[in-house]
Protein backbone atom coordinates (compact mmCIF):
# COMPACT_ATOMS: atom_id res chain seq x y z
CA UNK A 1 0.00 0.00 0.00
CA UNK A 2 2.68 2.10 0.73
CA UNK A 3 4.11 1.52 -2.47
CA UNK A 4 1.15 2.56 -4.50
CA UNK A 5 0.82 5.77 -2.34
CA UNK A 6 4.42 6.76 -3.32
CA UNK A 7 3.62 5.87 -7.08
CA UNK A 8 0.31 8.37 -6.71
CA UNK A 9 2.78 10.91 -5.23
CA UNK A 10 5.43 10.83 -7.79
CA UNK A 11 3.48 10.54 -10.58
CA UNK A 12 2.13 14.49 -10.40
CA UNK A 13 5.49 15.29 -9.40
CA UNK A 14 6.67 14.59 -12.85
CA UNK A 15 3.77 16.24 -14.74
CA UNK A 16 4.55 18.92 -13.33
CA UNK A 17 8.62 18.42 -14.18
CA UNK A 18 7.21 17.76 -17.97
CA UNK A 19 5.43 20.90 -17.63
CA UNK A 20 7.77 23.11 -16.75
CA UNK A 21 10.22 22.24 -19.06
CA UNK A 22 7.84 22.77 -21.89
CA UNK A 23 7.31 26.25 -20.77
CA UNK A 24 11.26 26.78 -20.50
CA UNK A 25 11.51 25.44 -24.12
CA UNK A 26 8.51 27.43 -25.57
CA UNK A 27 9.77 30.56 -23.36
CA UNK A 28 13.41 29.94 -25.33
CA UNK A 29 11.90 29.51 -28.41
CA UNK A 30 9.88 32.73 -28.13
CA UNK A 31 12.91 35.09 -27.00
CA UNK A 32 15.36 33.56 -29.91
CA UNK A 33 12.67 34.25 -32.42
CA UNK A 34 12.18 37.93 -31.00
CA UNK A 35 15.70 38.62 -30.79
CA UNK A 36 16.14 37.94 -34.20
CA UNK A 37 13.57 39.29 -34.94
CA UNK A 38 14.61 42.81 -33.34
CA UNK A 39 17.90 42.79 -35.04
CA UNK A 40 15.96 42.64 -38.25
CA UNK A 41 14.70 45.76 -37.73
CA UNK A 42 17.27 49.24 -38.42
CA UNK A 43 16.52 50.64 -34.56
CA UNK A 44 16.81 54.73 -35.84
CA UNK A 45 13.84 54.38 -38.48
CA UNK A 46 12.11 51.37 -37.48
CA UNK A 47 12.15 49.92 -40.31
CA UNK A 48 12.32 45.89 -40.60
CA UNK A 49 14.74 46.12 -44.40
CA UNK A 50 14.37 42.42 -44.69
CA UNK A 51 10.91 42.34 -45.02
CA UNK A 52 10.67 44.35 -47.98
CA UNK A 53 13.83 43.26 -49.55
CA UNK A 54 12.46 39.51 -49.00
CA UNK A 55 9.92 40.84 -52.30
CA UNK A 56 12.75 42.66 -54.31
CA UNK A 57 13.52 40.86 -57.81
CA UNK A 58 15.27 41.95 -60.39
CA UNK A 59 15.58 40.63 -63.77
CA UNK A 60 18.28 41.10 -66.56
CA UNK A 61 16.24 40.63 -69.63
CA UNK A 62 19.37 41.07 -71.96
CA UNK A 63 22.63 42.77 -71.84
CA UNK A 64 25.24 42.68 -74.56
CA UNK A 65 28.63 45.38 -75.13
CA UNK A 66 27.76 48.17 -77.59
CA UNK A 67 30.04 51.11 -79.45
CA UNK A 68 33.73 49.43 -79.27
CA UNK A 69 32.63 47.64 -76.93
CA UNK A 70 33.10 49.78 -74.26
CA UNK A 71 29.49 50.40 -73.22
CA UNK A 72 27.63 48.12 -71.22
CA UNK A 73 23.63 47.62 -72.67
CA UNK A 74 21.02 46.14 -69.92
CA UNK A 75 17.69 45.70 -70.43
CA UNK A 76 16.26 45.27 -67.11
CA UNK A 77 12.88 43.97 -65.41
CA UNK A 78 11.62 44.45 -62.09
CA UNK A 79 9.71 41.43 -60.80
CA UNK A 80 9.21 42.13 -57.26
CA UNK A 81 6.53 43.72 -55.43
CA UNK A 82 8.45 47.47 -54.56
CA UNK A 83 9.30 49.87 -57.15
CA UNK A 84 13.47 50.64 -57.61
CA UNK A 85 14.56 53.70 -56.85
CA UNK A 86 18.46 53.26 -57.39
CA UNK A 87 21.07 50.92 -58.64
CA UNK A 88 24.53 49.75 -56.95
CA UNK A 89 26.85 47.99 -60.05
CA UNK A 90 29.78 46.49 -59.02
CA UNK A 91 32.65 46.41 -62.07
CA UNK A 92 35.79 43.96 -62.32
CA UNK A 93 37.20 44.14 -65.69
CA UNK A 94 40.67 42.91 -66.54
CA UNK A 95 42.13 46.66 -67.30
CA UNK A 96 40.41 47.99 -64.33
CA UNK A 97 40.13 47.49 -60.11
CA UNK A 98 37.36 46.32 -59.00
CA UNK A 99 34.71 48.97 -58.34
CA UNK A 100 31.26 50.08 -57.53
CA UNK A 101 29.03 53.30 -58.74
CA UNK A 102 25.30 54.08 -58.36
CA UNK A 103 23.24 54.52 -61.63
CA UNK A 104 19.98 56.58 -60.97
CA UNK A 105 17.24 55.86 -62.55
CA UNK A 106 14.82 58.46 -64.23
CA UNK A 107 11.78 57.81 -62.23
CA UNK A 108 11.21 54.79 -60.22
CA UNK A 109 11.25 51.37 -61.71
CA UNK A 110 7.93 50.01 -61.06
CA UNK A 111 6.88 46.59 -60.70
CA UNK A 112 6.46 44.96 -63.87
CA UNK A 113 8.19 47.55 -65.90
CA UNK A 114 11.33 47.30 -68.02
CA UNK A 115 14.06 49.49 -68.35
CA UNK A 116 17.10 50.06 -70.92
CA UNK A 117 19.96 51.59 -70.12
CA UNK A 118 24.00 51.66 -70.21
CA UNK A 119 27.37 52.52 -68.63
CA UNK A 120 31.15 52.56 -69.61
CA UNK A 121 32.70 49.34 -68.32
CA UNK A 122 35.75 50.39 -69.35
CA UNK A 123 36.15 53.89 -67.70
CA UNK A 124 37.89 54.67 -64.48
CA UNK A 125 35.61 54.50 -61.76
CA UNK A 126 36.37 56.57 -58.14
CA UNK A 127 37.39 53.20 -55.79
CA UNK A 128 37.37 55.83 -52.55
CA UNK A 129 33.48 56.77 -52.70
CA UNK A 130 30.11 55.95 -54.04
CA UNK A 131 30.03 58.04 -57.03
CA UNK A 132 27.33 57.77 -60.23
CA UNK A 133 28.37 55.64 -62.83
CA UNK A 134 29.92 56.72 -66.48
CA UNK A 135 27.12 56.69 -69.07
CA UNK A 136 29.34 58.02 -71.95
CA UNK A 137 31.84 56.85 -74.23
CA UNK A 138 34.72 59.57 -74.19
CA UNK A 139 37.51 56.90 -74.52
CA UNK A 140 37.31 54.25 -77.57
CA UNK A 141 39.21 51.21 -77.18
CA UNK A 142 38.88 48.55 -80.35
CA UNK A 143 40.02 45.64 -77.67
CA UNK A 144 36.98 44.25 -75.78
CA UNK A 145 38.14 45.02 -72.20
CA UNK A 146 36.87 41.55 -70.47
CA UNK A 147 34.73 41.74 -67.57
CA UNK A 148 35.29 39.72 -64.71
CA UNK A 149 32.13 40.39 -63.24
CA UNK A 150 29.27 42.71 -62.89
CA UNK A 151 26.52 42.70 -60.18
CA UNK A 152 23.56 44.55 -59.57
CA UNK A 153 22.46 45.91 -56.17
CA UNK A 154 18.75 47.21 -56.19
CA UNK A 155 17.55 49.92 -53.72
CA UNK A 156 14.15 50.92 -53.00
CA UNK A 157 12.97 53.71 -50.60
CA UNK A 158 10.55 52.83 -47.90
CA UNK A 159 9.04 56.23 -45.94
CA UNK A 160 11.39 58.27 -47.18
CA UNK A 161 14.44 55.82 -46.28
CA UNK A 162 16.65 53.87 -49.00
CA UNK A 163 17.38 50.85 -48.72
CA UNK A 164 20.46 48.71 -50.63
CA UNK A 165 18.97 44.86 -50.90
CA UNK A 166 22.40 43.19 -50.64
CA UNK A 167 20.63 39.89 -50.29
CA UNK A 168 18.72 40.60 -54.09
CA UNK A 169 21.81 41.17 -55.74
CA UNK A 170 21.99 39.92 -59.37
CA UNK A 171 24.85 38.83 -61.71
CA UNK A 172 24.93 39.84 -65.22
CA UNK A 173 25.78 36.16 -67.06
CA UNK A 174 29.69 36.16 -68.29
CA UNK A 175 28.85 35.44 -71.53
CA UNK A 176 25.87 38.11 -72.67
CA UNK A 177 28.39 40.12 -70.51
CA UNK A 178 31.40 39.92 -73.02
CA UNK A 179 29.47 39.80 -76.14
CA UNK A 180 28.80 42.28 -78.43
CA UNK A 181 25.37 43.62 -78.93
CA UNK A 182 23.30 41.90 -82.15
CA UNK A 183 21.12 44.76 -84.05
CA UNK A 184 19.07 42.69 -86.48
CA UNK A 185 15.94 44.24 -88.63
CA UNK A 186 12.97 42.54 -90.45
CA UNK A 187 11.59 44.06 -93.93
CA UNK A 188 9.57 44.61 -94.96
CA UNK A 189 6.89 45.35 -92.05
CA UNK A 190 4.24 43.58 -93.59
CA UNK A 191 1.38 44.75 -90.95
CA UNK A 192 -0.59 47.53 -92.79
CA UNK A 193 -0.31 44.04 -95.62
CA UNK A 194 -3.64 42.54 -94.87
CA UNK A 195 -7.41 43.53 -94.16
CA UNK A 196 -9.15 40.40 -95.11
CA UNK A 197 -8.43 36.96 -96.28
CA UNK A 198 -10.96 34.68 -98.04
CA UNK A 199 -10.09 30.98 -97.78
CA UNK A 200 -9.50 28.74 -99.43
CA UNK A 201 -8.99 31.42 -102.58
CA UNK A 202 -6.01 33.34 -100.26
CA UNK A 203 -3.95 30.10 -99.61
CA UNK A 204 -1.13 29.06 -99.90
CA UNK A 205 -0.49 32.34 -98.59
CA UNK A 206 2.86 33.38 -99.13
CA UNK A 207 5.27 35.96 -97.16
CA UNK A 208 8.47 36.89 -98.26
CA UNK A 209 10.92 38.87 -95.60
CA UNK A 210 14.70 39.57 -95.11
CA UNK A 211 16.38 39.69 -91.88
CA UNK A 212 19.18 42.68 -91.77
CA UNK A 213 22.35 42.31 -89.53
CA UNK A 214 23.30 46.18 -88.96
CA UNK A 215 25.35 44.81 -85.63
CA UNK A 216 28.90 44.50 -84.51
CA UNK A 217 29.19 40.53 -84.32
CA UNK A 218 28.29 37.57 -86.56
CA UNK A 219 25.17 35.45 -85.69
CA UNK A 220 23.42 32.31 -86.80
CA UNK A 221 19.43 32.71 -87.15
CA UNK A 222 16.70 31.32 -86.72
CA UNK A 223 13.42 32.89 -87.26
CA UNK A 224 10.61 32.15 -85.39
CA UNK A 225 6.80 32.68 -86.55
CA UNK A 226 3.16 32.25 -84.64
CA UNK A 227 -0.18 32.53 -87.01
CA UNK A 228 -2.85 32.36 -84.95
CA UNK A 229 -5.92 29.68 -86.63
CA UNK A 230 -3.09 27.19 -87.48
CA UNK A 231 -3.40 24.94 -84.43
CA UNK A 232 -0.10 25.38 -82.90
CA UNK A 233 1.73 26.28 -86.36
CA UNK A 234 0.81 23.22 -88.30
CA UNK A 235 0.65 23.63 -91.69
CA UNK A 236 3.37 26.77 -91.61
CA UNK A 237 6.49 26.66 -92.87
CA UNK A 238 9.71 28.09 -93.97
CA UNK A 239 11.80 27.55 -96.48
CA UNK A 240 14.86 27.02 -95.13
CA UNK A 241 14.94 27.21 -91.08
CA UNK A 242 18.28 29.26 -90.33
CA UNK A 243 21.34 30.87 -91.88
CA UNK A 244 24.37 33.09 -90.74
CA UNK A 245 25.04 36.36 -90.95
CA UNK A 246 28.19 38.60 -90.43
CA UNK A 247 28.88 41.80 -88.68
CA UNK A 248 28.86 45.05 -90.08
CA UNK A 249 32.27 45.56 -92.21
CA UNK A 250 34.27 49.17 -92.10
CA UNK A 251 32.24 50.11 -95.32
CA UNK A 252 28.62 49.81 -93.88
CA UNK A 253 27.80 46.98 -95.66
CA UNK A 254 25.58 44.53 -93.78
CA UNK A 255 24.59 41.22 -94.46
CA UNK A 256 21.52 39.99 -94.87
CA UNK A 257 19.00 36.96 -95.32
CA UNK A 258 15.92 36.15 -97.10
CA UNK A 259 12.98 34.10 -96.19
CA UNK A 260 9.77 32.74 -97.31
CA UNK A 261 6.99 31.94 -94.97
CA UNK A 262 4.50 29.83 -96.32
CA UNK A 263 0.87 29.52 -94.79
CA UNK A 264 -1.32 26.66 -96.00
CA UNK A 265 -4.31 27.63 -94.25
CA UNK A 266 -6.00 29.38 -91.66
CA UNK A 267 -9.42 28.68 -89.63
CA UNK A 268 -10.92 30.91 -87.67
CA UNK A 269 -13.17 29.42 -85.74
CA UNK A 270 -12.97 29.07 -82.26
CA UNK A 271 -10.53 32.07 -81.86
CA UNK A 272 -11.07 34.83 -80.34
CA UNK A 273 -9.91 38.36 -82.17
CA UNK A 274 -8.30 36.42 -84.67
CA UNK A 275 -5.96 36.68 -86.83
CA UNK A 276 -2.62 37.91 -86.78
CA UNK A 277 1.03 36.64 -88.31
CA UNK A 278 4.42 37.40 -86.12
CA UNK A 279 7.89 36.84 -87.18
CA UNK A 280 10.60 36.84 -84.12
CA UNK A 281 14.92 37.42 -84.36
CA UNK A 282 16.92 37.57 -81.64
CA UNK A 283 16.08 41.23 -80.69
CA UNK A 284 13.15 42.31 -82.84
CA UNK A 285 9.64 40.88 -83.14
CA UNK A 286 6.87 42.49 -86.03
CA UNK A 287 3.57 41.73 -86.03
CA UNK A 288 0.73 41.82 -88.82
CA UNK A 289 -2.60 43.93 -87.87
CA UNK A 290 -5.14 42.18 -86.83
CA UNK A 291 -7.21 40.71 -89.93
CA UNK A 292 -10.49 38.42 -90.67
CA UNK A 293 -10.23 35.26 -92.43
CA UNK A 294 -14.09 34.34 -94.58
CA UNK A 295 -15.20 31.68 -95.79
CA UNK A 296 -15.16 32.20 -100.09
Amino acid sequence: MLRYNMKKGIAPLISWILIVAMVIATGAFVFYWTTNYIKKINPQEGINEDLYCNSVNLKILSSCRRDDHNMLYLNIFNKGSYSLEKLTFFRDTEKNPAASCIQFLPAFLEPGKNFELEFNINDTINTDSLQECPTVNLNKNPEIPYAEEVAITPWINIEGKSIACNDRKVKVDNYLLNTPCVSLTISPDFAPAYSNLCRPTNFPLTIQFTVTNNGEAPIDIAPTYYVDGTNGNQGVTLDHLSAHLSEKDETTQTDEATFTLTIIDIDPNGIPNCCTISLSVPGNTIESNQFVVNQC
